[in-house]
């Protein structure tokens, strides 16, 4: 993370998940709000290891900073508490709540986010009908956060089904952002991806914070950027031509 806090953005270089440019915006953020990022994935694949390794590390943090507010970002199951998954004995919150004596509240967006295929959406939330995200409390307050039969949260968050804006998912337009045409700018051959970069980063280090693809100039997906912001618009192709314009 020391090329993170070099640069003040997400760059190429600092980790996976954060090459994509949703994740790479989600960084940015934190940023904005004076979060120090820090990575506590461990050298260990899978299992007990991993868990244990992913816990310590962040022990470690929190060790040297006894005073900080922590979020702590996850993937599958990990944010876990008390019950125990498969071959992984307890999940990295459990370990961590272990570890350091903290009740940390755990939070889930998967068990009542759509799937691919809503057969096969989890049962509460197929009874849900919702046109915005939620958590759910009972008469008492507390939320609801068994929406799986053994993996339990403090809460689980139901978001709505997606719904399409010119072939781009609506919940990107979060956060005072707008839909921006580039396709009558295109003076390469198509199909050609088209990658937005804040005017402010370096093209050649930066994760973009926004990419589609364009089949031809009459293809409807629009960058979705935050508005009065100026960007560095890269075009390529698979022939290997490149444009670059600003917006």
């Amino acid at each position: 993370m020391r090329t993170l806090l070099q640069y003040k953005y997400p760059v190429s270089s600092i980790g996976f998940y954060t090459n994509e440019a949703c994740f790479s915006n989600l960084i940015r953020t934190s940023l904005k709000l004076e979060f120090t990022p820090f990575g506590y994935e461990p050298l260990a694949h899978g299992g007990q290891e991993r868990e244990i390794g992913q816990a310590e590390n962040i022990k470690a943090v929190i060790d040297e900073n006894p005073h900080a507010k922590f979020i702590i970002y996850c993937g599958y199951s990990h944010a876990i508490e008390d019950s125990t998954h498969n071959n992984w004995g307890l999940a990295m919150a459990g370990r961590l709540k272990r570890m350091t004596g903290i009740d940390p509240l755990t939070i889930d967006q998967v068990e009542l986010t759509e799937t691919g295929t809503p057969p096969f959406d989890n049962a509460f939330r197929q009874v849900i009908d919702l046109d915005y995200s939620a958590v759910f409390v009972d008469g008492k307050g507390i939320a609801f956060g068994k929406a799986h039969d053994y993996k339990w949260y403090d809460a689980n968050v139901y978001h709505p089904t997606t719904k399409f804006i010119n072939g781009r998912p609506g919940w990107l337009y979060y956060d005072n952002k707008e839909s921006v045409n580039v396709a009558d700018k295109i003076t390469i051959a198509f199909p050609c991806l088209v990658f937005a970069y804040k005017e402010s980063e370096d093209i050649g280090q930066a994760v973009p914070v926004d990419v589609i693809e364009l089949k031809d100039k009459h293809d409807t997906k629009k960058l979705i950027l935050y508005k009065n912001s100026r960007y560095n618009i890269l075009i390529k192709n698979r022939s290997g031509e490149k444009q670059l314009f600003q917006l």
